[in-house]
């Protein structure tokens, strides 16, 4: 099982996750986990799939190298459209950070990953495609949860239900035009009426 670390994770925090899985303390937790790198995907300028600060051609070269599991410290990931579509159309499972996890330190954000590390690894094993969150908090061990992430587009989501919210006035208010409409109507059909 590949897992993948983005770009936006400390490069040291990748080494440092490679080395804790080469520990005998940690064979039976980290057992048939290949840690792996975007780098190690990610195009040259040279190379054709290149895109300039994007994403999506290492997303699409992880997945054809049968990478499913990525670990990304860009918390505004899943809101860029295109990137969140590569994710979404390679049938990935994606854990992101509480947006606060930002902010942090080298040391801190590695320390978080470590004491969620058990978690994430027990929930991307059995997870479907999707994107899942980890909570910036320090539950006891084997107590805490990832959250499932919606896939959608939030901005898409916020229109389609700010345009549901709204029709019903829209209606109503057409329904009130086409009555006035209608009265304006016969009262000009009476008039001809009575001008015959």
């Amino acid at each position: 099982m590949k897992v993948a670390f983005d770009e936006n994770m400390p490069a040291a925090m990748v080494r440092v996750f490679t080395l804790f899985h080469k520990e005998r303390s940690l064979r039976h937790l980290v057992q048939g986990v290949e840690i792996k790198s975007a780098k190690d995907y990610t195009p040259k300028p040279e190379d054709p799939d290149y895109q300039r600060k994007s994403d999506v051609p290492w997303i699409r070269r992880y997945a054809a190298a049968g990478g499913r599991i990525i670990i990304s410290g860009d918390t505004k990931m899943p809101t860029v459209p295109h990137e969140r579509l590569a994710l979404v159309e390679a049938g990935m499972i994606v854990v992101f950070f509480a947006p606060r996890w930002d902010g942090w330190l080298f040391c801190r954000k590695a320390a978080l990953l470590l004491h969620w590390w058990p978690t994430i690894l027990a929930h991307v094993r059995t997870a479907n495609p999707g994107f899942f969150g980890v909570s910036c908090t320090w539950p006891d061990e084997g107590e805490g949860e990832l959250r499932e992430i919606s896939t959608a587009d939030a901005k898409l989501v916020r229109m389609e239900r700010q345009i549901a919210e709204t029709q019903p006035k829209r209606e109503a208010r057409r329904l009130k035009r086409a009555a006035a409409a209608d009265q304006i109507g016969m009262k000009f059909d009476e008039a001809q009426d009575e001008a015959v």
